[in-house]
């Protein structure tokens, strides 16, 4: 019964993301937008796909921080596998349990090691609603003090209920059954309030590439708005993919995309066609996870 549950889920994500997708591909010119993508310059997209890399690297380095005892290179593969099944499962949520499943060894207090993961994951949404926030509040442009406050509503909703809920341990604990997650992580050896505020500049710094990561992307197709700008689109779409709600994210991409960078006159074209580069760039992340993963079982 459990199983058939969460087949069943897994197929409604399925068919919501295809019917976004029919619905978004109705509202545009598709033969514009096959036409535009015939245009872009490989060479230009080269950047984003080295800096996203690098990104990623970065990523495994500030877990590294706070798992002293496991190798650059191992937590660097399981960083780029949890990519792989971040994008396979509906939610990004699920790379960071086979993450987690992948670092326990024998020997390990499970729960220790799944709550140091998902700190981990916690000082990252720490960073980007910092960086959202400040993208609200420092951008130039003129635009709708309605999507400001509702942009601010949702983070003021959102980040109490991720952040001191307990919400993404009990989702974890239903995961791994029968293991209960240590919640007083701070109390971990490997948590020092050094590592911890390394952690958490270092999630800035990933946050940060982000954002160009996507402004590179967005320049690429003639999408010019201010950096803060950037700062407040690619915080609010990080934040709405981490909810499982869609397969690789698709479908709540492009119509979060659309509807956010409408609010600064970029047209649904545009828009739908930078929702087209990011999952590009989400694919490369699985496909290098794929085949790390495919090494990992024959080793």
């Amino acid at each position: 019964m459990h199983k058939f549950y969460n087949f069943s889920i897994y197929i409604f994500k399925v068919v919501f993301s295809l019917l976004v997708l029919i619905y978004l591909f109705n509202q545009i010119d598709t033969k514009q937008l096959f036409e535009n993508v015939k245009k872009l310059n490989l060479i230009e997209l080269l950047f984003p796909v080295v800096l996203y890399i690098f990104a990623h690297l970065m990523n495994a380095v500030k877990l590294k921080i706070i798992i002293k005892d496991r190798s650059l290179s191992e937590i660097t593969r399981f960083t780029f596998i949890s990519l792989f099944y971040g994008t396979a499962l509906p939610g990004q949520i699920f790379g960071d349990v086979i993450k987690a499943y992948n670092l326990i060894r024998p020997n390990d207090n499970i729960g220790e090691i799944i709550s140091i993961v998902f700190f981990d994951k916690i000082t990252g949404l720490f960073s980007l609603t910092i960086l959202t926030v400040l993208g609200l509040l420092l951008m130039p442009e003129e635009i709708s003090y309605i999507f400001i406050f509702l942009s601010l509503v949702f983070l003021a909703f959102l980040t109490p209920f991720v952040f001191f809920s307990g919400t993404l341990f009990r989702f974890v604990e239903r995961i791994f059954v029968n293991i209960r997650i240590n919640r007083r992580f701070l109390y971990s050896k490997n948590l020092s309030l050094k590592n911890i505020l390394l952690s958490i500049i270092l999630g800035f710094c990933f946050q940060i590439l982000s954002v160009i990561i996507v402004r590179s992307l967005g320049h690429s197709i003639g999408i010019e708005i201010s950096l803060f700008c950037w700062f407040s689109v690619t915080g609010l779409l990080s934040i709405i993919l981490i909810l499982p709600v869609s397969l690789a994210g698709i479908g709540i991409r492009e119509l979060t995309l659309i509807t956010l960078l409408g609010f600064f006159g970029v047209s649904s074209l545009k828009a739908f066609l930078l929702s087209i580069l990011l999952l590009f760039l989400t694919l490369i992340g699985a496909l290098i996870g794929f085949i790390l993963n495919l090494l990992n079982y024959r080793t």
